[in-house]
């Protein structure tokens, strides 16, 4: 997850984005879609990065840039999935150090 924001946010803070560019989300987002805990907009969302370098040129012809939208909604989805899965670490960790014995 982290590698993947690392990806989206070097995308985020290019001057320039291109469709041909966005080939390596290809491969961030065939690796997201394994995940057992995705719910369907999580879904919905990957299927709208896949997607991303075609409808951009759709979009970006009729003057809507559709990529920093994108881009952003998936960014914030990432940050929201890295600071759930640390909650259920330092939570896992709470338990754990309440069943020892001492």
């Amino acid at each position: 997850m982290s590698l993947a924001l690392f990806v989206t946010a070097t995308y985020l803070f290019t001057p320039y984005i291109l469709n041909y560019d966005m080939v390596v989300f290809g491969f961030v987002v065939a690796l997201l879609r394994e995940r057992a805990d995705n719910a369907m907009r999580d879904h919905w969302l990957l299927i709208a990065m896949w997607t991303l370098p075609v409808t951009m040129m759709f979009a970006g012809a009729i003057g809507i840039p559709l990529a920093p939208i994108v881009l952003i909604a998936f960014a914030c989805w990432l940050l929201r999935r890295l600071a759930q899965g640390d909650r259920s670490e330092v939570r896992a960790l709470q338990e754990a150090t309440a069943l020892a014995p001492g």
